[in-house]
């Protein structure tokens, strides 16, 4: 006679192609989040805006990105408030170096500091350690600013009315890139399944 008992079978809860699409699908927040920071905040024109419109777009963006990796790594809501802090502080920080004009080496040297320190609060929410976190930082500088150039190239000169966020062209880039790092480099934590019965 065998029996368990109090123990917990586990299982992978994966990040399988249905989690991936509903991750890609969050690129609709971006200029959800664009759309909020522009009526709450305006143009992005000094450092104050940067951090406000920065907080606000990140929120929205987090909240959409928290709702699907909640289910495949349980992701705690401090991943919200996270990438409101980091992206909010990043567009301050880099408005203060880089100023507020958009010409494209601007909006690329902006990019790389918003994304980087976007990237380092998110990498830190991983909880996987120094190496993840890392990753993670570089990953999204890289991608936040290859998003930029991109939404750049569909709207032109539409960029000097200073948006906070790149459009839905550039979002969709980088929930591409970003869900792919995740399938590829972090493995989804396990859930508990249901009690193990008592076997005799």
């Amino acid at each position: 006679m065998s029996t368990q008992i109090g123990l917990r079978q586990v299982k992978p809860a994966r990040f399988n192609w249905r989690a991936a699409a509903g991750w890609l699908g969050v690129f609709i927040s971006f200029p959800i989040a664009g759309l909020a920071a522009q009526a709450l905040v305006g143009s992005v024109d000094n450092v104050l805006d940067g951090l406000a419109g920065g907080a606000v777009a990140g929120m929205v963006i987090g909240l959409a990105q928290w709702l699907v990796l909640r289910r495949t790594h349980r992701a705690k809501a401090a991943w919200i408030g996270a990438t409101s802090l980091g992206m909010g502080a990043g567009l301050a920080l880099a408005v203060a170096l880089f100023g507020s004009a958009t010409s494209q080496e601007q909006i690329i040297m902006r990019a790389l500091v918003t994304g980087g320190l976007m990237g380092l609060a998110q990498g830190v929410m991983w909880g996987k350690g120094r190496a993840i976190a890392a990753l993670w930082t570089l990953i999204v500088a890289g991608t936040f600013t290859a998003s930029w150039i991109v939404t750049g190239g569909v709207i032109g000169k539409s960029l000097s009315n200073g948006y906070t966020i790149f459009g839905s062209s550039g979002a969709l880039l980088f929930q591409l890139i970003t869900g792919l790092v995740i399938l590829l480099a972090l493995p989804a934590a396990v859930e508990p399944a249901s009690p193990a019965a008592v076997k005799d």
